[in-house]
């Protein structure tokens, strides 16, 4: 009987056991199914099938994508398309649309790409893209021109910021500075373009008010010129902002 009792004991031990047992491993299991499970993937976007447009187009829906892209934002991107188109001289062409090759433009100046590279992801001919990377720079040294000067050419007036410090800061009309931007040159010019620091570079110089607006801005300097004959060549020059 003590035998029996015994053996049914086991016997119940073993059973508990074992379901316990399957019951963790099935557990384990799910666990593990749902940890490698692969998951569903909507359909790959392949860029070498978008033409240069659709590929602009789609970058657009993606406001942070675009602005690493392009360097803005999506709305003042269409902000810029637009004044381009309606007072700087931006048309489409049926080769080639005005977004596409504003687009083109703002992606080669803002992440640096030769026109090899223009060409290769907007899928369009050598020829095609340094005609419309030039029409482009035509709209953007208008839209310069129209921006880049006070808002008072002769400044009749003096500036509110200035009141406390009458008279002493009377002519001040604003701000200058100079800046190195980095340039890529062909060997002969290379020496040339080249500043006191070792790299290459235009030396630049750049005039605001006191409002922050950018008044004139001298480019085309070479690295090695000094910071004075910069000056003094924009001095030179009808849109120097000057009492």
């Amino acid at each position: 009987m003590d035998s029996t009792d015994e053996g049914s004991e086991h016997s119940s031990d073993s059973s508990a056991s074992f379901w316990d047992t399957t019951e963790l491993a099935a557990n384990y299991g799910g666990l593990v199914a749902m940890a490698t499970a692969i998951p569903v993937q909507p359909p790959a976007c392949d860029l070498d099938k978008l033409t240069g447009l659709q590929w602009v187009q789609k970058v657009l829906q993606e406001p942070k994508r675009f602005k690493i892209h392009f360097r803005m934002y999506p709305d003042a991107f269409r902000q810029l398309h637009y004044l381009f188109v309606q007072y700087h001289g931006l048309q489409s062409t049926g080769e080639l649309s005005s977004v596409e090759g504003l687009a083109m433009f703002l992606w080669a100046v803002g992440t640096r790409q030769c026109q090899t590279q223009i060409a290769e992801r907007f899928n369009r001919g050598l020829g095609t893209v340094s005609d419309k990377f030039g029409e482009v720079l035509e709209s953007v040294v208008s839209f310069a021109d129209a921006i880049l000067r006070p808002r008072d050419a002769h400044y009749t007036t003096v500036h509110e910021r200035l009141g406390k410090y009458a008279p002493f800061f009377y002519g001040c009309i604003g701000a200058l500075d100079g800046i190195h931007i980095r340039v890529c040159v062909d060997r002969k010019a290379h020496d040339d373009f080249t500043n006191r620091k070792g790299w290459t570079s235009q030396n630049v110089i750049a005039v605001c008010d006191f409002d922050m607006r950018f008044t004139f801005v001298g480019v085309g300097k070479a690295g090695a010129v000094h910071d004075m004959k910069v000056l003094r060549d924009a001095w030179t020059v009808p849109g120097f902002p000057h009492y």
